[in-house]
């Protein structure tokens, strides 16, 4: 395997002390400082080109600063979704630049990853703007791990075909989630046009 280049794989932050005298001093920084720095860093628009530094640096401290960023760039966003480090893609799902950028196939792709992950899409799914919604829940509705499930069924904005699926699930802390949520949402009149199976 090559061996990646400082500079050219990933950015290298360093600052220069002057002294009026000669070359300047170039100082590199540590990741404990770096991630400190991005932390204090304003979540504006302007700072998405230094937001896209941060998520290609080595360190994941640095990267899990700025992951959820509002302000990320769409090419920040596929960046980070593919970090090898499950901790960044939590964060990364509950940043509004994720909600706003991801597509189908990255959220499919994220919620297989890890159940950890899928758990956080389970809480977070509803706010997402450019996915398909119903075909991830779905996904999210069958996933193996019981715990995305009962995220799911905890989800007060999960629809009532998905409850009253998840109402018959064969894991009875699922199943007693989905039929809590079916009750609380049966009081709501608005609801009662939706056609579900009884549960």
């Amino acid at each position: 395997m090559t061996e990646r280049q400082p500079g050219i794989d990933f950015p290298v932050f360093s600052f220069a002390v002057t002294t009026g005298h000669g070359k300047p001093l170039h100082v590199s920084l540590s990741a404990d400082v770096l991630a400190d720095m991005f932390r204090s860093v304003p979540d504006s628009p302007e700072m998405g080109w230094l937001f896209d530094l941060a998520a290609r640096h080595p360190a994941m401290k640095v990267r899990g600063a700025v992951a959820r960023y509002e302000n990320l760039s769409p090419k920040t966003v596929r960046l980070l979704a593919e970090d090898p480090c499950i901790q960044i893609r939590r964060q990364l799902v509950s940043s509004p630049a994720f909600k706003r950028y991801a597509d189908t196939p990255t959220v499919l792709q994220l919620a297989a990853s890890d159940p950890s992950v899928a758990e956080e899409l389970a809480e977070h799914l509803y706010d997402f703007t450019f996915c398909d919604v119903g075909r991830v829940e779905a996904e999210l509705g069958v996933h193996p791990d019981p715990s995305v499930r009962s995220f799911l069924a905890n989800n007060g904005q999960a629809s009532l075909r998905m409850l009253a699926l998840l109402a018959h699930d064969l894991d009875p802390g699922v199943a007693s989630f989905a039929r809590r949520q079916m009750r609380a949402r049966f009081e709501n009149c608005g609801d009662r046009d939706e056609t579900v199976a009884p549960f």
